[in-house]
């Protein structure tokens, strides 16, 4: 039995998907140290606040997670057989499911962010830092949701560059705006 497979064109094609999934992964660690780095600097309670916050947060992007991969299934057999119409079908699907999910999910944290954070702390100071980060992130429900699934289908039609141009602009965006941000942070007046 053969281990490697000899074909030199078999793991140029497997880079080609492989290096940009890898560094979108990377950016997003990235992105999410430049926000540890700015809400550290903030004090424990918004650290403690977010980072509790983020958990329920994560439970959304699992589901949307798992919805993209069903259909990541689906649309590479369709696009396979070359067919389109059953492609936009199965994509149509999947933003709906995932529009349904964000909308229970932010009605969740806009009706009752506090008993969500009740759920992860008892501290009265660690649950109202986090119900105001439960808050902002409101329409992040969609937004993420949308790029997680849609990030999963195009790499199933061979569009793995897409996401990643999509995630080094985040990134830009976030680590300049978490550098004005900071910056100002420090630069503020500390109260005796």
């Amino acid at each position: 039995m053969q281990i490697f497979v000899r074909d030199r064109k078999f793991y140029r094609m497997m880079a080609s998907f492989a290096l940009p999934i890898a560094a979108q992964q990377l950016i997003t660690v990235g992105v999410n140290m430049a926000d540890n780095i700015m809400l550290g600097q903030l004090g424990e309670v918004p650290m403690s606040g977010a980072t509790l916050a983020n958990n329920f947060i994560s439970v959304f992007q699992v589901m949307c997670m798992g919805m993209g991969m069903g259909a990541n299934v689906l649309i590479s057999r369709f696009f396979g057989m070359k067919d389109q119409n059953s492609m936009k079908k199965a994509v149509n699907l999947m933003l709906r499911l995932e529009f349904v999910i964000a909308t229970c999910f932010a009605l969740a944290t806009a009706l009752a962010p506090s008993l969500i954070m009740s759920i992860y702390t008892t501290e009265s100071a660690v649950i109202a830092a986090g119900t105001g980060y439960l808050l902002i992130s409101i329409p992040c429900y969609y937004l993420n949701g949308y790029a997680v699934t849609s990030s999963l289908v195009l790499r199933s039609v061979g569009k793995a560059t897409v996401p990643l141009i999509s995630s080094i602009s985040s990134f830009l965006s976030i680590f300049s705006s978490t550098g004005c941000l900071s910056s100002e942070i420090l630069a503020r007046p500390r109260w005796a």
